[in-house]
């Protein structure tokens, strides 16, 4: 059977999915698993949170901020969808007049609380942020330095999660970011069917937090996968493939896993 790796460099780490396709294979695999729509809701749940994951990793670090903007008094949907809009687009004029670039990628929800923003933003310059709000109370977590955001995106994709399906939300999309952010580069190798059963090996200058390894079979074909992730050391960044060629900075996102399994469902 036919096995793959897809390796995504984002940021401080590297992560790494061995599979075997979906399509025609040599060898014997199971029937496909009764699908439910509580599996596909997960399975979309896993793309998204992969999605926003990557996208963090790939675009802030340490020196940026998540940023929580809440209210004073209580407002409605559509009045924290133009404050959102204004706080954003007064940001792009303060940043402009210091010669800077906004990056953010912000979040709204109003589930069981009161309306509030989440935002994660190049700057960890809470008085300017607080002083541009002005709405309500700024509270701010520093992107910690070890790179990997995993646990930031689970949580913002899980905010929204009930959310921006009603028919009533003001948007539309689980999150929004600035057109500047770069999505990471996925690039696909043929590996050895061992790859499976063999502890991974991290890249010269990374490491690989054994919490972080774990197997499990895809809901629709049952076929195996194996995901593990690589944390640069405190070294300058990966900036070529292992044993490939060199990370160009413009790259766009290719057609890869979440583009595959969005087809399947």
């Amino acid at each position: 059977m036919r096995t793959v790796r897809d390796t995504t460099i984002a940021g401080d780490i590297i992560h790494r999915l061995v599979k075997c396709p979906s399509g025609k294979h040599g060898g014997k695999r199971k029937n496909k698993l009764n699908i439910t729509s509580d599996k596909v809701k997960k399975n979309n749940f896993r793309l998204a949170m992969f999605r926003l994951w990557m996208l963090i990793c790939n675009n802030f670090s340490s020196k940026d901020g998540h940023y929580s903007l809440t209210y004073a008094v209580e407002v409605d949907r559509e009045r924290a969808a133009k404050d959102r809009k204004n706080f954003i687009d007064r940001l792009k004029r303060k940043y402009k007049k210091l010669g800077m670039e906004l990056k953010y990628i912000v979040v709204t929800e109003y589930k069981n609380h009161r309306i509030h923003h989440h935002f994660i933003i190049n700057s960890l310059d809470v008085e300017m942020i607080q002083r541009v709000w002005g709405k309500g109370a700024v509270h701010i977590t520093p992107l910690y330095e070890e790179g990997d955001y995993h646990n930031l995106a689970e949580y913002l994709i899980k905010e929204t999660e009930k959310t921006f399906r009603e028919k009533d939300s003001i948007h539309k999309q689980r999150y929004s970011h600035s057109k500047n952010l770069i999505m990471p580069v996925t690039k696909r190798e043929e590996v050895s069917a061992k790859a499976f059963s063999q502890d991974p090996k991290p890249t010269k200058g990374y490491y690989i937090p054994k919490d972080r390894v774990r197997q499990f079979e895809h809901p629709v074909t049952g076929l195996m996968h194996l995901e593990y992730i690589e944390v640069a050391l405190k070294t300058p960044k990966c900036k070529t493939w292992p044993k490939g060629k060199r990370v160009e900075h413009k790259e766009r996102y290719k057609v890869n896993y979440i583009e595959e399994q969005e087809r399947i469902l």
